[in-house]
């Protein structure tokens, strides 16, 4: 096939190589100018642009650019995009004119981009015109540095304006540099790097292409991956083949353009040229992700291409083979989710897109690989390097994850064979692949491997001679093992295995005491479900060792490599919360330790932001530790109530400081264990909260110290009276801010439902306000359907709606001023029927709502039967019943109460 000839046919009609501009883009930007202004002086901006590479100059610089811009942006950005295209300039000023220009169409925050993008619409039409010719004029500089500075801002205006309507000709233009012979190849890179560019910057902000447009970048593209073309050619085009994929549905819906694509993909997978080959395999796994469902006629060659690459390639190559598996791993496990859950719910499968199951047939090929893969490690590269092995063992455990089960055969004679290997690299490939299906093989499947393996792994981590990577890998093999299959370990091996774990925490390797750290905090989690002997469980024998152990890990000289300090204190963290009764005096001896090393940060040296910044991270850590002690002792730890408030206020005392979320949960946590005890603390606790509900612009901590309200309410019920004004004024007033972050605001809302129960039926005095609040929450809608995290947040805030109504009603309930809630039924029961019609509901939803169905009915009784046998509530208690335990639990406490209310005489 030529894509020459075949492509303007196949992707619609031919493009037109007509020119707005008249002349083909190879005029000068400032040619045929007509009504606009005198562009901004290009002899004016070269030494502007210089004097921003130095610190000195920089401020004067940038300053001066901004009033250019104020004054008239179109002006300014052609003088820009007229100094990059113009060679002789100094090659600096020229790169930085470029990108200038970009930088002023960009922006990661919506709202400012918002606002650059209304600046560009506001240019002058004809200065436009001569700033998009500018920039394709750039594409033929003799700089290499202008060139790329030029597919850049080509790059950005196209995005912009392309999916808009407004520059038709831009691709036609790119199409002319790149066809035939007209312009030399180094114009023909940078112009197919613009499309390049142009995919990645559409990709980012979430855009797609017009079909039409998307047909005539395909032809271009294509044109370029010819294997007559120049390697520096076919990289870029396959470069922007594979930044456009995405925007190609339409193509690949067409049975001969999808041939024609894949044609000239695996063909680039043959070039001489490894960076050809690299971007390649990348546009193959990036068809995998978008296009699954079309893979099949080509499966078996993709197959042979990424299979046979992996053995035979360079590593850069061999990388991109394997990631084509993990994608289509990826890709399948998904498929499989959304078949399981149509089984779960009852909905028909044939609307699924089918999962062909191609990792699974190419088990007996592709295992193998992979462990060669395993044994390619690289003894020098430095923590977190990608490389082969490290492919290979991500790989294999997704292919685990799809799998499951069926890996067994195919892996563990390796496994077997090769974790006593005399060979290191034989010996911690087995040990890295054991870890790497541990996630997706069931208990039953690898439960007996474990417990022949675990005396292997032992004798690993105990020998002092042993590999440093072998070590690693199997402390790391052993923290998964815990993690998934814990009760696979014999109890008899339980204490060597602890010992070994214990050992790993001395290691002279950050890395290897970081692995130790994260496998005890897996052991210790694995506690939170185990069955327990009366006051102990089987942890408590190694409890105060394993304390000790950490405690000192985190006190390391090398603490801050690896994360050693912060996974040791997160172990301790799980090891308390999931301790038995008999070690509570353990904990309680532990905690004068913890507060006397709080009191110690306060006077570490700090000389510089980074030791600051390590002295916070610090404190945060230690208030993890003492809010754990405090959940676990409950009111046991009344005697270090004192020292703790003082250590968690002067946490507060720092400016900004990383550690203030940490010491709010801390303090919501000696609320919930001291309960009314509390109360001596609150007076000078208080500012602290209200100061944190203040502080909507690190809505993280915003969201923290409302959770932490939440705690109070909960421990001070009616000795907050005094203060409730104020809380009430500070959450309204948060919830009426439109710059704070909307994953605060489902929080707000539910600190309602602790507070009116906290106070009861003196929370009248705000119910009207509030209740106004809720309901305009209530009927919040999200404008794009498609969009996954507002879908989710809409069902949390719609969960929040209903927790604060419950809580409410439940509050006025206690004074019997119940019957002040009945104005507000009709719009309940809308905000209900809402809910109903949405495709998205949750089960907790549902859950809520079934559960507000029953209250309303126990609080309202006669006066809510009206509405009691209204086909919503009839409804949703249906889809109760149907739903999880809680859901059927809350379905049945609706019906029960709806029942009783309809059968109950009015009055």
């Amino acid at each position: 096939l030529s894509p020459g000839s075949i492509f303007p046919r196949i992707f619609g009609a031919a493009v037109s190589r007509t020119c707005g501009g008249g002349d083909g883009g190879r005029s000068s930007p400032r040619h045929e100018r007509g009504g606009a202004g005198p562009a901004a002086d290009t002899m004016d901006l070269e030494p502007v642009l210089l004097a921003c590479q130095n610190p000195t100059t920089l401020p004067q610089a940038e300053q001066h650019l901004s009033k250019l811009a104020q004054d008239d942006l179109g002006q300014l950005l052609l003088g820009l995009v007229t100094l990059l295209a113009t060679d002789g300039k100094v090659e600096p000023a020229r790169q930085l004119a470029g990108i200038y220009v970009k930088n002023a169409l960009s922006a990661n925050n919506a709202a400012l981009l918002a606002q650059k993008l209304e600046g560009w619409r506001g240019v002058n039409p004809e200065v436009k015109h001569q700033i998009k010719l500018g920039a394709l004029h750039a594409l033929q500089s003799s700089s290499p540095l202008a060139r790329r500075a030029g597919a850049q801002v080509t790059a950005k205006l196209g995005s912009i304006e392309v999916p808009a309507g407004g520059w038709d000709d831009l691709v036609p233009q790119l199409q002319e540099r790149v066809a035939g012979n007209t312009f030399p190849d180094p114009v023909k890179v940078a112009s197919l790097e613009s499309l390049g560019y142009m995919g990645e910057e559409l990709a980012h902000n979430g855009q797609d292409l017009p079909e039409a447009a998307t047909n005539q970048v395909l032809t271009v593209i294509i044109s370029g991956m010819g294997n007559t073309r120049p390697n520096e050619v076919r990289l870029a085009a396959t470069t922007a083949l594979r930044n456009s994929v995405e925007f190609a549905n339409a193509n690949f819906q067409r049975q001969n353009e999808r041939d024609m694509i894949m044609q000239m993909v695996c063909e680039a997978t043959q070039c001489e040229e490894t960076r050809v080959r690299v971007v390649a395999f990348e546009c193959i796994s990036q068809i995998a992700k978008c296009y699954y469902e079309h893979l099949a006629p080509y499966m078996n060659v993709l197959a042979q291409l990424t299979l046979s690459s992996i053995k035979t390639q360079p590593e850069e190559v061999a990388l991109q083979a394997v990631e084509f598996w993990s994608t289509l791993c990826e890709e399948e496990a998904i498929l499989h989710e959304a078949i399981e859950d149509a089984q779960e719910y009852g909905t028909p499968q044939e609307e699924l897109r089918p999962c062909m199951d191609y990792t699974k047939q190419a088990l007996n090929e592709l295992v193998p690989l992979l462990t060669h893969c395993l044994t390619q490690q690289d003894e020098d590269a430095d923590e977190g390097t990608w490389n082969l092995a490290m492919a290979g063992s991500t790989c294999l455990r997704l292919v685990s994850s799809t799998v499951a089960d069926d890996i067994i055969n195919f892996i563990m004679p390796f496994i077997t064979g090769n974790i006593q290997n005399q060979d290191w690299r034989a010996r911690e490939a087995a040990v890295m692949a054991f870890g790497s299906i541990m996630d997706g093989v069931s208990p039953e499947g690898l439960g007996t491997y474990i417990q022949g393996a675990t005396p292997v792994l032992i004798t690993l981590l105990q020998n002092p001679n042993e590999h440093p990577l072998v070590k690693d890998s199997t402390a790391w093999t052993i923290g998964r093992m815990c993690m998934y299959h814990p009760f696979a370990i014999q109890p008899e091996a339980l204490p060597q295995l602890v010992e070994s774990l214990k050992q790993l925490l001395g290691s002279p390797s950050p890395h290897i005491c970081q692995m130790g750290a994260i496998a005890i905090h897996n052991l210790g989690a694995a506690f939170e479900s185990a069955p327990s002997n009366g006051e102990s469980n089987g942890l408590s024998p190694f409890f105060q060792p394993l304390l000790e152990a950490l405690i000192a890990a985190a006190d390391r000289e090398d603490a801050l490599e690896s994360n050693i300090r912060v996974d040791a204190y997160e172990a301790v963290n799980r090891l308390i919360q999931n301790a038995a009764p008999d070690v509570s005096p353990v904990v309680a001896a532990m905690v004068p330790h913890i507060i006397e090393k709080l009191k110690a940060s306060f006077s570490m040296q700090v000389l510089t932001a980074e030791d600051r910044e390590h002295q916070h991270g610090l404190q945060g850590l230690l208030c993890g530790v003492l809010q754990c002690c405090s959940l676990k002792l409950g009111a046991e730890v009344a005697p270090f109530g004192d020292e703790m408030l003082q250590c968690y206020l002067a946490v507060f005392n720092v400016k900004n400081a990383i550690a203030h979320e940490d010491a709010y949960l801390a303090v919501g946590a000696l609320a919930d264990a001291l309960e009314d005890g509390f109360m001596k603390y609150f007076p000078t606790i208080y500012p602290v909260i209200l100061s944190g509900l203040q502080r909507t612009e690190e809505w993280q901590v915003c969201k923290t110290t409302v959770n932490i309200l939440g705690d109070v309410c909960r421990a001070l019920g009616k000795n907050l009276l005094n203060q409730c004004d104020e809380i009430v004024r500070a959450l309204l007033t948060a919830l009426s801010d439109n710059n704070l972050h909307r994953n605060v605001k489902p929080h707000l809302l539910s600190v309602f439902h602790d507070l009116a129960i906290a106070i009861g039926g003196n929370f009248e005095r705000y119910l009207h306000q509030v209740m106004q609040t809720i309901l305009a929450a209530a009927s919040v809608a999200i404008p794009d359907e498609d969009d996954e995290e507002a879908i989710e947040y809409l069902q949390e805030l719609r969960v929040s709606v209903l927790e604060a109504f419950t809580g409410i009603l439940q509050g006025m309930v206690e004074d019997r001023k119940q019957l002040a809630l009945v104005q507000y039924l009709p719009s309940v029961l809308n905000f209900l029927e809402r809910i109903s019609q949405d495709p998205n509901r949750t089960d907790e939803l549902i859950k809520e709502a079934c559960g507000v169905i029953g209250d309303v009915a126990w609080a309202l009784g006669p006066h809510f039967r009206q509405y009691a046998g209204s086909p919503i509530i009839t409804e949703f208690i249906k889809e109760g019943k149907e739903g999880g335990v809680a859901s059927q639990k809350a379905a049945s406490w609706a019906e029960e109460k709806v029942t009783l209310v309809l059968g109950a005489p009015m009055g």
